[in-house]
C-alpha cells in the first residue's frame, strides 16, 4: 500500500465543539491586540544616559594617559568639577556633549573630538573653504555632490558658522548661502570632500623662474625623498632658481617633515621636539625652561620614530643635511591657520634658522598623531597623543607659528581666483606675480 492510499484512509480529527471554537477564537484576538499595542503603544523608554559616568570616564582618560597640567597652563581637577557640575541631571546627549568638548576646549586641547562610537564627525558636506575678511567663503565643490547639485559655487558666501558644518557622515546640516544670483538655505549632507590629490605638486611661476611646490601631505618619508630627488636636487634639470613652499593645505603630517627640511638645511639643526605621556612625566620642569640633555632623536625615518618615541616619551627632532643635495636658492613659505600638526615644524623651522621667509597667516596649532579612546557607554574620545614643541622649547599646541608677512583674502580674492600669499611671496622675491 502506498502512502497516498494511506493517507487517504486516515481517519479524520473529531470536529470542534462550539465551546472549544469560541475559547480558541477569544485567544486568537487576545493576541492579536497584544500585538496591535505592542506595535502601535508607546515605545518602550531606552536605557537612561548615565552622563556623569562616561563624563568621568573621558576626565580619566585625559588624565591618565594625555593630558599634563605643565603643558598650557590649565588645571584639569578644577575644571572638571565645574564641568561635572553643570552636567548634574542632564540626561541628553547633547549636554554631554556639550561639557566634554568645553571641558577640552577650557585645556585648550587642539585636535580634539568626542562622539558616539562609530559615528565620528570628521565629514563637512562636499566643498573646501576659506576664511576671508568677508567670511567663509567656497574654494572649491565636488562634482556631483550634494552641494554641486544645489548650486554651490565657488566665491559662494557660506553663513552657516564652520563648527556646525562638522558632523556624522550622512547627516544633514543647514547651509544658508549668499551667492551673486541671491540668497538661498538647504538642507545638504554631509558627505565629505573626497578628491585624489598627490602628495605633491609643482607649478612655475615669474617666467619659470620660481617654483611653487604645494605639500597636500607629509606621510611618506619615500615620497618626500622622491619629489626632493626630482624638484629640489641641483641636478634636478629644472629652470626655476628659487622656492615658494606651500604647506597652507596639508591634509595629514608626520616625521616625515625632517626629510623635507633636510633638503634645505646648510647645516644639522633641531625643527622641534615631540613628547608623548612619558616624556611629560619625566620632565622635572617645562621642556621651554630646560631641555634635557643627550636627547634621544629622530631624523623622520617613519620605521623607528614611533617605538623610539613610544620606549622614550621625549625626542629631539632634527634636520641633517644631505650632501651635496640641498636646495641653494631662496625659500618663501605659505602657510596659515590649515597648516595642522607636524606641518606647523616647516614654518617654524624656516624662521627659527632665518632659512627662509613665512608669509600668510598664524598655524593651527595642533598635536600630532591623534588616537582613539573607547570610553563608557559606547564613546569615544579623540586625543593628540603627542605634544610638539618649537625648536626654542615653546609648545606648538594653542600657539601656532606667526608669519612673517601676515597676509588678508577678501571674497572678491576668491571670485577672481587669486592667491594675496603667492602674491605677496612673488613680491618678496622682487618677481611679479
Amino acid at each position: 500500500m502506498d502512502a497516498h492510499t494511506s493517507a487517504e484512509r486516515a481517519p479524520l480529527p473529531a470536529e470542534p465543539n462550539t465551546h472549544t471554537r469560541t475559547v480558541r477564537i477569544a485567544r486568537t484576538l487576545l493576541a492579536c491586540l497584544a500585538w496591535l499595542f505592542t506595535s502601535l503603544g508607546p515605545a518602550r523608554p531606552a536605557a537612561a544616559l548615565d552622563a556623569p559616568a562616561v563624563f568621568d570616564s573621558a576626565v580619566s582618560a585625559i588624565r591618565h594617559q594625555f593630558f599634563d597640567p605643565r603643558l598650557n597652563g590649565a588645571s584639569l581637577d578644577t575644571i572638571a568639577a565645574y564641568r561635572r557640575l553643570n552636567l548634574a541631571g542632564a540626561d541628553s546627549e547633547g549636554a554631554l556633549v556639550k561639557q566634554v568638548r568645553g571641558l577640552l576646549s577650557d585645556l585648550k586641547y587642539s585636535g580634539t573630538s568626542f562622539y558616539r562610537e562609530g559615528q565620528a564627525p570628521d565629514f563637512t558636506p562636499a566643498f573646501r573653504w576659506r576664511m576671508t575678511r568677508d567670511g567663509l567663503v567656497v574654494t572649491a565643490v565636488q562634482t556631483g555632490s550634494e552641494c554641486w547639485s544645489a548650486g554651490l559655487a565657488v566665491g559662494d558666501l557660506v553663513s552657516t558658522r564652520p563648527d556646525d558644518l562638522w558632523g556624522p557622515r550622512g547627516s544633514r546640516v543647514a547651509l544658508s548661502v549668499r551667492s551673486s544670483l541671491g540668497e538661498w538655505s538647504r538642507e545638504i549632507q554631509r558627505e565629505g570632500y573626497d578628491v585624489p590629490e598627490p602628495d605633491f605638486s609643482l607649478t612655475l611661476h615669474a617666467g619659470g623662474k620660481v617654483g611653487c611646490l604645494r605639500v597636500n601631505r607629509l606621510t611618506d618619508p619615500a615620497a618626500v625623498d622622491q619629489v626632493a630627488q626630482e624638484v629640489l636636487a641641483p641636478d634636478r634639470g629644472q629652470s626655476f632658481q628659487d622656492l615658494v613652499l606651500d604647506v597652507r593645505y596639508c591634509r595629514g603630517s608626520d616625521a616625515s617633515v625632517l626629510k623635507l627640511l633636510a633638503r634645505f638645511a646648510p647645516q644639522a639643526s633641531v625643527a622641534g621636539y615631540a613628547v608623548n605621556r612619558l616624556g611629560m612625566d619625566a620632565l622635572k620642569e617645562p621642556l621651554e625652561k630646560s631641555i634635557p640633555h643627550n636627547l634621544a632623536e629622530s631624523t623622520g625615518d617613519g620605521w623607528t620614530f614611533y617605538p623610539t618615541l613610544s620606549e622614550k616619551g621625549l625626542l629631539a627632532l632634527r634636520v641633517l643635511p644631505v650632501p651635496d643635495s640641498t636646495f641653494q636658492g631662496r625659500v618663501m613659505v605659505l602657510a596659515d591657520e590649515n597648516t595642522r600638526g607636524f606641518a606647523e615644524l616647516v614654518p617654524a623651522w624656516f624662521r627659527q634658522t632665518g632659512r627662509g621667509k613665512v608669509v600668510g597667516r598664524t598655524t593651527a596649532g595642533v598635536g600630532g598623531l591623534p588616537a582613539a579612546i573607547k570610553l563608557d557607554g559606547g564613546w569615544t574620545l579623540q586625543l593628540p597623543t603627542t605634544a610638539l614643541f618649537l625648536p626654542d622649547g615653546r609648545p606648538l599646541e594653542h600657539h601656532g607659528v606667526e608669519p612673517d608677512a601676515f597676509t588678508e583674502w577678501h571674497q572678491v580674492d576668491v571670485r577672481a581666483a587669486a592667491d594675496p600669499d603667492l602674491e605677496r611671496a612673488l613680491q618678496l622675491l622682487g618677481v611679479e606675480y
